[in-house]
């Protein structure tokens, strides 16, 4: 048995062939064996790796004749021999002290995975970047959970670590395979996998490993089932701290953040390939009408910027693409779509249908998209006072007051603009500062406009916050206005509630002397 089995399977890689094995080869530690597979190149790497495998016994060299996938885990399961698993792709390497430093820690501290810190090589840019620990960490299976956000980012590739080889051969590889089928994310789910039945895990504070960042890696190119992987591997995360019992608000709200992220980075990819506007639009819409997006961009509440960055940059994508393909109804519904998805406060007030035609009146929801809430009621109302919006915007807010029992009776859109300040706070559940205001108003000794419409709105809220004194108060005063206005049947009908709340009350006796006298 040798102490490590490395790794690597390589498919046109002639340029970094050649690093990769001899930084395998020069380990430190010399008790190694390294299978190394051809998978179906056609240029110069097979007679790299033939050549290297005719100098060092040490390597096994087999050859594809066509390019294949997911084939390493049987292959390591039926031919290693190693203690320990390490795997390096084959445009990647290796430090000398690799194995020799991950080995060491691994023994020292009883570990089933040593991991070491890499130096990422961005080949567009010409820069560079490093993933590492500030010092050293070992972890126990028990605080997994409480380690799981520094652990994690650790844990997204197979390269650049040390496996105990028992658990690579006992491992289940189900998960693997299924999301073979979509576009990334297999690395990370052998790591989730690897993690669920370790004990004990370090990592170490040292830069040992090299990967060069290809802009065209798969990472960084459109496939239509890309944005499945982001779903998948939240799952797969999400069970695999289940696994410990109830899972954290912080551990949640991490994995929120990084699933928003990966599907940022699956949005820009969409946006940046060459796709019809249409499929572009298609593309994305399946990722906002995912209940995880939803779910991920509400829940703990988020903050992010790069999402507010992304979220705006979408919006002006959609409403420029409704200006632009006002002609094309299936473009528009869809972007329409797209943005009532953006903004959930938005389908308060409009839905797809009707939403294109703001766009072509130039209604505020253009400027208005994203507002919160109070905002957008409160401009919603004002633009009333258009000409051009009033009687499309006011059949909107009338389908919305018809949501809310407190306002569903309001038909006066002069009295939604004259009070929509107060009209805002009912709408949003404000019970309490909406009677404040309206009883200012009633109590200023001037003349009130829409003076009924008000008092019934104040008796509707009262009611609702069951708010006696209030609700009193301002029944009186609608009995009063009823009297003044000579509608009596209407006074009896409002002076008889309170003759039933308070009898005895020295305003409700007055007021029904009144109305006799004046009813006579």
């Amino acid at each position: 048995m040798y102490k490590i089995t490395f790794y690597t399977h390589a498919y046109n890689t002639e340029k970094y062939m050649e690093q990769c094995i001899k930084s395998v080869l020069t380990q430190s530690v010399k008790d190694i064996e390294y299978i190394i597979v051809d998978n179906g190149s056609t240029d110069g790497t097979k007679n790299i790796i033939a050549e290297y495998a005719k100098k060092d016994s040490r390597i096994k060299a087999i050859r594809f004749e066509e390019n294949r996938k997911g084939f390493w885990p049987k292959l390591i399961k039926d031919l290693a021999q190693g203690e320990y698993f390490s795997m390096l792709d084959s445009d990647d390497w290796y430090e000398p002290e690799f194995a020799e430093t991950l080995l060491g820690l691994a023994e020292n501290e009883a570990l089933d995975i040593a991991v070491a810190g890499s130096c990422f090589h961005f080949l567009s840019e010409n820069s560079q970047g490093y993933r590492k620990s500030e010092s050293k960490l070992i972890v126990s299976r028990e605080a997994f959970p409480s380690q799981f956000e520094p652990m994690y980012k650790f844990f997204r590739p197979v390269w650049g670590k040390l496996f105990k080889m028992s658990m690579i051969k006992n491992m289940d590889f189900s998960d693997y395979y299924a999301i073979l089928n979509y576009a990334y994310g297999a690395d990370t789910v052998v790591c989730l996998k690897s993690l669920s039945i370790a004990n004990r895990i370090g990592i170490s504070d040292k830069v040992l490993h090299n990967y060069r960042v290809h802009p065209q890696s798969v990472s960084y190119v459109y496939n239509p089932n890309r944005f499945y992987s982001d779903t998948f591997l939240f799952r797969k995360a999400e069970s695999f701290l289940s696994c410990f019992g109830k899972i954290s608000g912080e551990n949640y709200h991490f994995l929120y953040v990084v699933y928003i992220n990966a599907a940022l980075d699956t949005i820009d990819i969409i946006l940046k390939e060459n796709l019809e506007i249409y499929q572009k639009l298609l593309e994305i819409g399946k990722i906002l009408k995912e209940p995880l997006t939803q779910q991920a961009i509400s829940a703990a509440n988020i903050e992010n910027d790069r999402l507010k960055a992304y979220r705006q940059l979408l919006i002006d994508l959609f409403v420029n693409t409704v200006k632009v393909n006002s002609g094309n109804k299936d473009i528009v519904d869809l972007a329409c779509s797209n943005i009532l998805l953006l903004n959930k406060e938005l389908s308060l007030y409009v839905n797809r249908d009707n939403l294109s035609q703001h766009f072509k009146s130039g209604c505020f929801l253009l400027s208005a998209v994203n507002l919160n809430s109070d905002e957008m009621l409160k401009k919603a109302i004002l633009s009333l006072d258009s000409k051009s919006l009033s009687e499309s915007m006011w059949n909107i807010l009338t389908d919305m007051f018809k949501s809310n029992i407190l306002l569903s009776w309001i038909d006066n859109p002069d009295f939604a603009l004259h009070y929509y300040y107060i009209i805002a706070e009912v709408f949003n559940l404000r019970a309490s500062s909406a009677l404040n205001m309206i009883i200012e108003i009633l109590n200023n000794g001037k003349e009130i406009p829409f003076e009924e419409e008000l008092l019934l709105l104040c008796l509707n809220v009262s009611a609702a916050a069951e708010d006696g004194e209030v609700f009193v108060f301002v029944k009186k005063l609608q009995t009063q206005l009823f009297i003044r206005q000579k509608r009596f049947d209407e006074a009896w009908q409002a002076l008889n509630d309170l003759l039933e709340m308070c009898p005895e009350d020295g305003d409700v006796v007055t007021l029904k002397k009144w109305l006799e006298e004046e009813n006579e």
